[in-house]
Formats: structure tokens, C-alpha cells, sequence
């Protein structure tokens, strides 16, 4: 498969799990030798194929970058069946507060020994494809967990 390919996939994938980023969190994670310009051009590129389209929250001017029905065609081929179809943000806002908590520094250094599981995941997902540290409850769903690992032990 074409490395193109792959890179658009995964950067589909990463915004799906966090229903909309931030053109720095994207360029952080999937750009971090290029300069932003040319970043946020491949940004429009995608925008312009018709796979994300940008938005912005009341909270600040910046915008964030979400899926289109057409991206979310993609991603939902990688994913194991959902439960529940879906890819948008219901609240623009608060999603650009939870993501920025969650990946907070993470998105420069990604530490291998702290997984994320998204409000996202936990709502679309079955609970047999949850990590085994997440509560297979229905009685409340958080924006999210961190599960930290020493190696031997995991904390929630």
C-alpha cells in the first residue's frame, strides 16, 4: 500500500478516536519535521479530497479539524464492528477541552507506557474490544481513561 495512503488512513484514524484536533496536535503528531505551512497545506489537501472538513469552537479562533462522512467511510473499515455508527462531535467545545487534557504533552512525547481510551471508543465500541482494566459498565461513560503501565502493574 502506498505510504500516502497509510499516513492519511492513520490520520484519519487519530482524529476519529478524538473527534476533532487541533492543527497543532495533527502537525505535532503526524508532521513534526515539516514547517506549518506545509502541514496545514496537506491539511487543506485532505479537506479539499472531501475527508475532514475544519471547525471552530467558541472557546478560541483557532480552528480543529474533524471527519466527513467520507473519512469516516475509511476509518470505519478499520475498526472492529461498532455498536454504534458514528464520528462527530456534539460539542465542539468541550471536545477541544477533553482532547487537549488527554493528549496534553503526549502528542509530543508518546510515551508507550500510557495508553489513551476515548469517549469515543467507549461509546462506539463493543465492550469485548475495551482494554481489560476499563469498566464494562453502561451506568456512566467518562470523556475517557488513561491506563499507566511499569511493565508489571497498570493503574486506571
Amino acid at each position: 500500500m502506498n505510504n500516502n495512503f497509510e499516513q492519511r488512513n492513520e490520520l484519519l484514524q487519530f482524529i476519529w478516536r478524538w473527534k476533532l484536533l487541533s492543527t497543532a496536535a495533527i502537525c505535532a503528531k503526524f508532521f513534526p519535521l515539516l514547517k506549518p505551512y506545509s502541514a496545514y497545506q496537506r491539511l487543506n489537501r485532505l479537506e479539499r479530497n472531501g475527508f475532514i472538513k475544519a471547525v471552530r469552537s467558541s472557546i478560541d479562533s483557532e480552528q480543529t479539524w474533524t471527519l466527513t462522512a467520507k473519512g469516516f467511510s475509511i476509518v470505519k473499515e478499520m475498526l472492529p464492528e461498532l455498536k454504534e455508527s458514528g464520528f462527530k462531535s456534539e460539542k465542539i467545545d468541550h471536545d477541544q477541552i477533553v482532547t487537549a487534557v488527554h493528549l496534553g504533552e503526549q502528542i509530543f512525547d508518546c510515551r508507550p507506557d500510557i495508553i489513551s481510551f476515548t469517549e469515543q471508543e467507549l461509546r462506539r465500541y463493543d465492550p469485548e474490544f475495551y482494554p481489560r482494566q476499563i469498566p464494562k459498565t453502561k451506568i456512566h461513560r467518562p470523556d475517557g481513561y488513561w491506563i499507566a503501565s511499569n511493565g508489571s502493574q497498570s493503574k486506571l
